[in-house]
């Protein structure tokens, strides 16, 4: 039920969607800054994914 580009992965300034993440998507957590993860996708390529909203509701889950 999340909008559509709660799934984008950003470049550092926020201008360009390097990725779309699926719900299955299985990242690695390099950073946290406020809302925001730096992260690695399965490629291997780093980006910047929102992890709450404006709101405060969660985006993400962990998995263990």
């Amino acid at each position: 039920g999340l909008k559509k580009d709660s799934y984008n992965v950003y470049d550092a300034e926020e201008k360009q969607v390097l990725s779309v993440m699926t719900l299955n998507d299985m990242v690695e957590v390099e950073n946290v800054v406020e809302q925001w993860l730096l992260l690695k996708t399965g490629t291997d390529q780093l980006g910047w994914l929102r992890w709450k909203d404006a709101k405060g509701t969660l985006l993400i889950s962990v998995q263990q």
